[in-house]
This record gives C-alpha cells, structure tokens and sequence, in this order.
C-alpha cells in the first residue's frame, strides 16, 4: 500500500485502489477482534456504522456514517474531488483517503 502511494502518487484514487489499500492494511479480514469486509463498501447488516463512546447501554453517538445504499455515490463524489488537481492539499487527500479506507471502525 505504501508503496503503490508513495510511486503512483499522481495516479487516479479509485475505488479499486482503494480496496486494494484496504485489503493489503487487513489481509486476514480482521482489525483486531472483529471481523470486517474488506475489498468492498461496508454493509449495514450490523445496523449504521456510528462512532460512539460511553459505557454500554448510555453510549453517545458522535457520528453516524452515510447508509450502505448511499455510499456509491457518495464515494464517486469523494473521489472526483480527490482527483482534481490542487484542490485539496496533499497531505489533506491523503488523511481523507485514509478515513475512507479504514471507515469499518468502530462498529456498534
């Protein structure tokens, strides 16, 4: 994954790209204990990915990421705007790009 970022810099993010990313940062199919999807969109078959913290039954929901149907088109719009030259700040891409590829955690 490093290297393919760091050789192909100029290179198109794509979503096939991306799950290549993802799936070289988690061979096993696995982040820690839980299992993820990894080479594809989350589903939502556990219910929406949210980030939350607290203790268990008073938990607050910091976030609640787009429903599996909608990330298609959400993920193209993110990766024209990833695309387009100097837009974004590299280091910006690449952080935005990182959250895109590691968005299965945490899972409620």
């Amino acid at each position: 994954m490093m290297l393919d970022a760091a050789q192909n810099f100029a290179a198109p993010l794509t979503d096939e790209r991306l799950f290549g990313w993802q799936s070289a940062l988690f061979p096993t199919g696995r982040s820690g204990m839980r299992k993820i999807i990894v080479g594809a969109w989350r589903d939502d078959a556990s219910g929406p990915m949210q980030v939350i913290s607290g203790p268990v039954g008073k938990e607050k929901v910091h976030y609640e990421a787009p429903a599996h149907a909608q990330l298609p088109d959400e993920m193209a719009r993110f990766l024209v705007s990833a695309n387009e030259s100097n837009r974004i700040d590299a280091v910006l891409k690449a952080a935005l790009a990182h959250l895109v590829v590691c968005d299965h955690s945490p899972v409620r």
